[in-house]
Parts: structure tokens; sequence; C-alpha cells
């Protein structure tokens, strides 16, 4: 989004709750003219208006922040230069981790964070989310003329506020942002996003605790041993819990509010708990005051319209001697095809006959597979046995569909959950256990109501013992 002077509504979805900010810049300075909290039950931003008797104004957009755990987070690293094309390679990204990166499903997006290797790699942060969950989301909120501007992740909008407030950035910091619907954990190196976790809201805070430490210990066993200095936690009474949990854990500052706001022209119209709890609307107002820091719009990346070839004009003045002259042409084109294609007849006939010998290939990797799977019959235990296991490990919320076994010998699982978190911890888990070892990261797929998850693992030594029953 870029900068641009001119008055805002920023929307924030916060569980039961609706924070909503009016404001307007000038020059470098945001001024608020009022905020308020409203039940999200049955919420309707243009009733929410007109009972406030607000003026309806073209001019005002609407900023929009949603939950992280309805949001996929991938910060990675990509070559730059003129020849790079990061939209096409942020694709790839969010492909390989969705399983299918669909637009008529899917809607993201992405920005450049900041560079690496001395400015020969650029830092990228990927996101997407369920586009029936925008589309209804929009439907359900606002009226057709009340179209948000922006759609984004609330929890970068929470390092947004962060950054823009913080008087310098840190060498190697984590900061938490705590929401209704779970803890998002970030590690930040000189400003810039290195890694993005999340914790669902159902897990207890010692979790976010071992996960901050585990955090801080393999970071200080890398290469170069990069040291946290300081944990910011931010999102009212969680937030603080957190802090206290961390500074009997940690001897690093730990902190759980915003820096003062030396941008923030009239902070008197803001709740007195804006630095801990309005975070992210702090952060959706330095979107709108500095594009520096650009949002991750999810809107900006819809499918464009038709676009009208600038030849039609001149075509629809043709008349019928230049028709028949292209009618002349097209048949002596058709006659050069011909032979065109006569000569690639060969050509294809090689290619017919290297496929054959692929299918070969892949039934002879097939009938390997047949050997593994009757050794499992014989010697492991069965699939069904190991399918309860596996139930017995994953959680509550997460139903799994079927079980098969790979031609390296690895076992790959399918099934549905509601939300990307659970699929992570559904991989923890699996590591986790005396049974199963090497869970790669889940494939993860987004659809109207829950997500369809792929996971590849393998037996540990304990399941491979014989089995003489």
């Amino acid at each position: 989004m870029k900068k641009r002077n001119g008055r805002y509504w920023a929307v924030e979805l916060a569980g039961e709750q609706v924070r909503l900010c009016r404001f307007h810049v000038e020059g470098e300075q945001v001024v608020v003219d009022e905020c308020e909290t409203r039940p999200a039950a049955d919420f309707d931003f243009e009733r929410f208006r007109q009972e406030k008797a607000a003026e309806r104004s073209r001019d005002a957009r609407i900023l929009l922040a949603v939950p992280r755990s309805e949001v996929l987070l991938k910060p990675f690293v990509a070559p730059r230069g003129e020849q790079v094309d990061l939209s096409k390679i942020t694709a790839l990204k969010l492909e390989q981790a969705l399983g299918a990166l669909d637009p008529a499903t899917t809607l993201w997006g992405y920005t450049e964070d900041g560079t690496a290797d001395g400015g020969k790699r650029a830092r990228v942060m990927a996101a997407a989310i369920s586009r029936s969950y925008v589309e209804d989301l929009l439907a359900r909120l606002f009226k057709e003329g009340d179209r948000p501007a922006v759609v984004e992740c609330g929890a970068l909008a929470a390092v947004r506020a962060h950054r823009a407030l913080q008087p310098q950035p840190l060498h190697c910091e984590v900061v938490v942002d705590c929401a209704p619907d779970g803890m998002s954990l970030f590690v930040i190196q000189e400003g810039v996003i290195e890694s993005a976790h999340f914790i669902p809201g159902n897990r207890p805070l010692e979790a976010a605790v071992n996960e901050i430490r585990r955090l801080i210990v393999f970071l200080r066993g890398k290469r170069e041993s990069t040291i946290v200095e300081a944990v910011t936690c931010l999102g009212g009474e969680t937030a603080e819990g957190l802090a206290a949990e961390l500074r009997r854990e940690l001897e690093i500052p730990i902190a759980s509010r915003l820096e003062p706001s030396c941008w923030i022209a009239s902070s008197e119209a803001l709740p007195a708990d804006w630095n801990c709890q309005w975070h992210r609307v702090i952060g959706m107002m330095q979107a709108a005051r500095n594009g520096r820091y650009e949002a991750i719009n999810f809107l900006a990346l819809e499918a464009p319209r038709g676009r009208v070839s600038p030849f039609q004009p001149l075509l629809e003045q043709l008349g019928t001697p230049f028709l028949a002259v292209g009618l002349v042409g097209l048949m002596a084109a058709t006659f050069f095809v011909n032979h065109w294609l006569g000569d690639r007849r060969d050509g294809i006939m090689d290619r017919v006959i290297g496929r054959s010998r692929q299918i070969t290939a892949d039934l002879q990797r097939s009938e390997k597979a047949l050997l593994i799977l009757k050794k499992y019959s014989t010697e492991r235990f069965s699939l069904t046995k190991i399918l309860v296991e596996i139930a017995d490990i994953a959680p509550p919320r997460i139903t799994l569909d079927t079980l098969t076994l790979n031609a390296d010998g690895s076992l790959a699982i399918t099934g549905r959950c509601r939300s990307y978190s659970e699929g992570q911890e559904f991989m923890r888990k699996l590591n986790a256990s005396d049974l199963f070892t090497k869970a790669e990261a889940p494939s993860l797929r987004k659809e109207r109501d829950s997500i369809t998850f792929k996971m590849t693992f393998s037996l540990s030594p304990k399941v491979r013992k014989v089995n003489k029953k």
C-alpha cells in the first residue's frame, strides 16, 4: 500500500470483539479521531457508522486485520536480480506448503522484507488465506460500498507496530503477538523477520514458554551463534502473564508494551491500553502513514478483468477485401503447417516410446513397493494397528482419512483439520512419539470448511521389531 494522506478506518477482528479506529494522516503525523470496541456477534460496519453518525466519505479507506489462525505465513530467502521473478518464486513456495495454489480457492501475497548476504539475496515474507473465508467475511461485515481497500494478517500488523515504534532495531529479538486465536512468535534479526511460528489458543501458556526457550537455544547453537537480546510480548493480560513467566526463566529484557509514539499527534483519543492491546491497529496506522513497511494485501492479487486488445478498433475498421486476403493467407498457412506436422510425427513417436519405458519403470517400482508391503504384513505391525496408534497421538480436532506405504518404506497419511496450526502440532507429536520418527512438515490445502493435509513419516526402531505373532 502506497503512502497516502487522507482518512482511514482501521478494523481489527479480535476474537469476540471488533476494534475500530477512525484516523487521518497529515504528512508524517497520524491524528486519531475516535476508537471503539464492539461485540463481534452480528457486527455490521454500515450500521455502526450510522449509529455513530460518522460522515460517509469515499476518501475514508477501510483497513481490515484478520486473525493469524486463518493465515499461512512463510518467510524465505530468494536471489535478487533483474531476471528473478519474486512473484513466481513466492507462488512456488506457497504451493509447496499448501499442496496447491489455486486462485479460485486461495488469496496470497508477499513483501520483500529485507536483504541478506550483502544484498545478493532478498528476505521475503509470503502469506496465503482462504478466498472463501475472506469473501464470506466481507459479505457479512461490509456492504458493497464499504469494501475494505486492504485485508492483511493482524500478526504482521503487530510486528509492523513494534518495528515502527522501536528506537533502534536489535541484532536479534523475539516478538510475541498474543491474540484470542493463539500466539504468533517472530524471530527478528536487524529489524527483518527471520522466522514465524504459531501456537494455537487452546495450548497452555507453558507451551509458548517452552517454544521460546527452544528458539533461543536453537539460535545460540547455529554456526554464527545468534544471541537473542530481548523478548517483547504484546496482547494484554495474556501477554503480561507470558512476560511474567519468561522473566522467571530468562535473564534478558522482557517487555510487554510498545514504546511511546512520536508520530501519533492526538494519542488522547486512544484507549489507555493502546500500547499493549491496540498494537495491531497501530500497525495499520503505520501502513497508511509510511509505505516502507508495506502490508501484504490479500485483495491486491485478485484476478484482473479481461483487457481489450489494442488492435480491436483497427480490426473493426477492416472491410471485406482485407478479410478475403486474410482467408487466402490462412489457406497457405494450413498447407505449410501440414508439412511441418509430418516432420514432427517421428519425434512424437519417439516420445511415446520413451513414455512407455517410463511406465515400465513405474511398474517395477510398484512391484518393489508390493514386496515392502508383504514384509510389513509378515514381520511388522499391520497398517491398521499403526493407524490406531496414530489416532491416539493426533490432536482432538484432526480427522484421519488414509494411510499408505511409500516405495521407500516410509508412510504417508492424509486427513483433515480446522487450522494450519493443528497440522503443525500433529507433526510435532509424531516426532515426539516413541513409535514414529522423521515426520516432515505437512502439505496443507485450505478448502471451504476445513484444511486437508498430507504428511510423510517413518517408523521408529521400536516398531520395526519382528512381530512373532
